[in-house]
């Protein structure tokens, strides 16, 4: 298994078209595969509505966001 992270944490707002997404933590498969560990950077609160996202492949290196 690698250790990248497999998942993002990803907060919500809005409905349909308008709806903004804001990637707040990376997420790991636990090592038995049954569930998902992450942590959350000291600063962010998170409340309302979230999604669990599987990470995209880079599309080209140094073109992506920085990692967590």
């Amino acid at each position: 298994m690698s250790n990248r992270p497999t998942h993002d944490l990803t907060l919500i707002s809005g409905e349909g078209k308008n709806a903004q997404f804001t990637r707040v933590a990376a997420v790991w498969p636990t090592k038995e595969g049954d569930g998902f560990t992450g942590e959350i950077p000291e600063g962010i609160t998170i409340t309302g509505r979230f999604g669990l996202f599987p990470r995209k492949e880079k599309a080209a290196e140094g073109n992506s966001p920085s990692e967590f």
